[in-house]
């Protein structure tokens, strides 16, 4: 008899404690999303003020002082090796900031997370994204898109204005996905203005070092991003970061087929990047949800190509499942002045 008893009560701290752990994993939050959902982008509004001649193009033919969504997506027209890209909705990815050596173009990772069959625990697996172009440019997980500059006098200072940057666009209260978004251009080169169309649109690098990184909302954390900083990274931070508090975090560099744990996803005491799956990175710039034009890389004169990326980075803090299923607007706008007036 009692030790039928002491078996019921075992038995009782056994389901207590299954009870106990459903719940902390129930509510736990993860780096990427856990859950089938996407988020919408509002818009992408691109404008370059010409103050000094600076002119945009989608195609490096034809010249105007702006460029809208509607533009980049109807480049091809002009531009038949165009590989432009804006989905009407975006998954999380990630990035290394490493380049594709004969493509040029940055490498972009879509990762899934789910939970070992055995352990229970999340982990994460990815692919290489490559954006499509052609009749699948209003598809993929990532924003990508040319753009062309033309100047007739070197430019020293060349700014992003403060118009500029990544904000919550749904009619309710912001989750946070904002938070967890990046912006990168890439020099892809230069040349001169009577250069032919197909030399012009053929400018291409393979060099990380010509990869510029921006993180915008870097100080801004949900509690749920802050929980997950800390439950997921071990990083502790709030939701009113310090004005120089900036978190570190590791790009997905390669493809990934057997599953990470998400605790593990960090980058290595001593990185190799031919071999490591995550390699540290260091936005160049990084600005808060209000800050004042800051100033770029400089413009030869001539015609110039940038390609631009916009995307959910995946290993970010604030890229959790709270955070999911709502919309974002992307804007980007160069100014030739330090501040606007």
């Amino acid at each position: 008899m009692k030790r039928m008893e002491k078996r019921n009560t075992r038995l009782k701290y056994l389901i207590v404690l299954l009870l106990l752990t459903a719940i902390i994993f129930g509510s736990s939050t993860y780096a990427w999303f856990t859950a089938n959902k996407s988020v919408k982008v509002g818009s992408i509004d691109i404008n370059v003020q010409t103050v000094t001649g600076i002119q945009i193009s989608t195609d490096g033919i034809n010249w105007k002082a702006a460029v809208s969504k509607s533009d980049l997506l109807g480049a091809s027209s002009t531009y038949s090796a165009c590989l432009n890209q804006i989905p009407s909705s975006m998954e999380p990815v990630s990035s290394a900031l490493g380049l594709d050596g004969e493509t040029g173009r940055l490498k972009m990772f879509f990762g899934r997370v789910t939970a070992n069959e055995t352990t229970g625990v999340y982990e994460l697996t990815a692919t290489q994204s490559v954006e499509q172009g052609g009749a699948n440019k209003e598809s993929g997980y990532f924003v990508a898109f040319d753009i062309f500059l033309k100047t007739t006098a070197d430019v020293e200072d060349f700014y992003i204005s403060n118009r500029s940057g990544v904000r919550y666009s749904g009619s309710k209260t912001s989750v946070g996905l904002e938070n967890a978004t990046r912006i990168a251009i890439v020099k892809e080169g230069n040349t001169t203005v009577d250069d032919s169309a197909a030399n012009i649109q053929g400018l291409k690098t393979t060099s990380a070092s010509n990869v510029y990184l921006w993180e915008p909302n870097y100080l801004s954390h949900t509690a749920a991003g802050v929980a997950n900083a800390r439950t997921t990274y071990g990083i502790e931070t709030s939701t009113n970061a310090a004005s120089n508090e900036q978190l570190d975090y590791a790009g997905v560099a390669k493809a990934i087929s057997t599953g990470v744990p998400l605790g593990e996803c960090v980058a290595a005491t001593e990185p190799n990047p031919e071999t490591d799956s995550f390699l540290a990175v260091t936005p160049n710039y990084t600005t808060g949800t209000t800050y004042s034009n800051f100033k770029i890389f400089p413009l030869s004169a001539g015609v110039t190509k940038l390609r631009v990326y916009m995307w959910i980075e995946g290993q970010d803090v604030d890229c959790e499942n709270n955070a999911s299923g709502t919309d974002i607007k992307f804007d980007l706008e160069f100014s030739l002045q330090a501040e606007n007036t």
